[in-house]
C-alpha cells in the first residue's frame, strides 16, 4: 500500500509542477515546443515513479533460423495443397496426398510423383488435375 501512495503522490506532484510550468509558458511560436517538452517530462516522471527502469527490461528479438530443409518442406506442402485444392474443387473425395520430390543440381525441387489415396476413378482424378499434373506420375491407391 505504501508503494501505491508514493506512486500517486509522485504523479500528482509532477502534474501540479508541470501545470505550473505550462502556465508560465510563452504564447506564440515556442508554445508547441514547450508543451511537447513538458509532456515528455510528465511521461518520464510517471515512468520513474512506477519504478520501471531500462536496466530491468530484458528485450530481445528472437532470431529466426531457417534452413534449406524448412524451405523444401514448405514447397512440398504447397504442392500438396495445390493438388488437394484441385481435387476438392472437382468434388473428389480422398484421404491422403503425398508428393514425392527430387532435388536438382541447381538446388531447385521437381515433383516426380503424386500419390493419392482415394476410391474414385483414375480418369476422373486426371481430368480434375488437368494441366497441374504435366509430366508428373500420378499413383492412385484405392481404399
Amino acid at each position: 500500500m505504501n508503494y501505491l501512495t508514493s506512486f500517486l503522490t509522485a504523479i500528482c506532484a509532477s502534474a501540479v509542477f508541470i501545470g505550473g510550468l505550462y502556465m508560465l509558458c510563452p504564447e506564440g511560436n515556442m508554445s508547441k515546443t514547450v508543451t511537447y517538452i513538458l509532456g515528455l517530462v510528465f511521461i518520464l516522471s510517471v515512468t520513474a515513479a512506477s519504478g520501471v527502469t531500462v536496466k530491468n527490461v530484458d528485450f530481445q528479438l528472437p532470431k529466426a533460423e531457417y534452413t534449406l530443409a524448412d524451405s523444401d518442406e514448405s514447397l512440398v506442402y504447397s504442392a500438396e495443397y495445390v493438388y488437394s485444392y484441385a481435387l476438392k474443387k472437382a468434388g473428389i473425395k480422398f484421404s491422403e496426398i503425398t508428393v514425392c520430390t527430387n532435388k536438382t543440381k541447381s538446388g531447385s525441387i521437381s515433383i516426380s510423383k503424386v500419390r493419392i489415396v482415394t476410391s474414385e476413378d483414375r480418369e476422373k482424378i486426371t481430368s480434375a488435375l488437368g494441366d497441374i499434373v504435366g509430366a508428373v506420375e500420378v499413383e492412385i491407391v484405392y481404399e
